[in-house]
């Protein structure tokens, strides 16, 4: 269900069924093979998402790539966000905002808290375990900043 603070002033222009459900019901489908990366861009559900793949989360321990919108309200945002930040701490998870420009990737921002971003160009995030933050930083060519 689409959350109506979730931009309330943009008309639909397309309708269009989709299958939902919960990743333990997908996974079912899936083989037993350990998951590479996990790809979330779910226009403000990722705390769902996120919540229906904890056991896998914890378990194989993949980077996750994810896409964190502004809700329309700075209140509504600053608590989705708050609670995929505590999703991530509790999973031993490091957060990181992908830099770009033009769309071109220029470094990796070690960051705290999400907060509220409001450019879209900072909306992609990588979240990885914590014990591979040194390694990415050492392979990355020192492209890994600290936020100040």
């Amino acid at each position: 269900m689409t959350d109506p603070k979730f931009r309330p002033n943009h008309p639909v222009v397309f309708r269009q069924a989709v299958p939902v459900l919960p990743f333990t019901d997908a996974a079912r489908y899936l083989s037993d093979s350990e998951p590479g990366v996990v790809k979330i861009d779910v226009e403000g559900g990722e705390i769902e998402v996120l919540k229906s793949m904890s056991a896998m989360i914890r378990k194989h321990q993949p980077p996750v790539l994810l896409e964190i919108l502004c809700m329309v309200d700075e209140a509504s945002t600053l608590a989705k966000n708050q609670l995929l930040e505590v999703f991530f701490r509790e999973m031993d998870y490091s957060i990181m905002r992908i830099e770009k420009v033009r769309e071109r990737f220029i470094q990796f921002v070690l960051i705290d808290t999400i907060g509220l971003n409001t450019d879209p160009s900072g909306w992609d995030y990588v979240a990885i375990p914590s014990h591979l933050v040194a390694g990415l930083l050492a392979s990355s060519g020192g492209s890994l900043q600290e936020q100040e």
